[in-house]
């Protein structure tokens, strides 16, 4: 099963395809000169205005999309400083693709996203980078990748993984006066601050209270 994991912000977007073995493939996008300047890695720091760095990455998102299971996207806020029109339309057209293609697309909140990649809610963009470097490093050559923006690349690998771990987990919907079936045995195997975000993204409340007490016992 292909996952497409999705790190979609204004300046610096990342996206990260592969399996449940592995990384296949990653793109990272940015509006900004300086970057290609920069970048020893031209072929995946793409330099585009606005409107051309969302029309790329819908191109590439569309190249990608007939193969992908599912599809891992940020949970976007729109303010004052990311509300251009092209910003909010990428993301939107991306829910709505997944959406007519019949493509699973799980939206994680950013805390979500840095709680499971780090154990950490609060983690700052250092610590994603960090993480994502001692993880990944023999997949990714940060050297070739902005400092500015690796954490657009880390957001993106944890959303990635945060994917082939949910499908593998095969939870099922909880249902009232019947017999849990689902096989947790991975499920089971994972961090406890990984399982938190999964049991959330199942609609597990039962399995998510019962890990979060445990999690706020070992905190005593």
């Amino acid at each position: 099963m292909n996952i497409l994991g999705i790190d979609y912000s204004l300046n610096g977007s990342s996206m990260i395809f592969g399996d449940l073995d592995g990384i296949k493939d990653y793109r990272f996008f940015s509006k900004l000169k300086s970057d290609i300047k920069n970048s020893k890695c031209i072929e995946i720091l793409e330099d585009y205005t606005g409107e051309q760095k969302l029309d790329n990455m819908l191109c590439y998102f569309l190249s990608r999309i007939n193969t992908v299971d599912l599809v891992v996207l940020e949970s976007a806020s729109f303010n004052s400083n990311n509300s251009s029109s092209d910003f909010k339309a990428g993301y939107h057209i991306i829910k709505y693709l997944c959406r007519r293609l019949d493509v699973q697309c799980l939206e994680v909140p950013p805390i979500s996203n840095k709680l499971f990649f780090t154990e950490d809610a609060k983690a700052d963009k250092i610590k994603m980078v960090n993480m994502a470097m001692s993880k990944y490093s023999k997949d990714i050559n940060f050297d070739n990748i902005s400092k500015k923006h690796r954490e657009d690349v880390a957001d993106a690998l944890s959303l990635y993984e945060l994917g082939q771990k949910y499908i593998k987990c095969k939870i099922l919907p909880a249902k009232k006066g019947c017999v849990d079936t689902s096989d947790i045995k991975y499920f089971e195997t994972l961090p406890l601050h990984q399982q938190q975000v999964i049991a959330k993204l199942y609609n597990r409340e039962d399995l998510y209270k019962e890990i979060v007490k445990k999690r706020n016992k070992l905190k005593k």
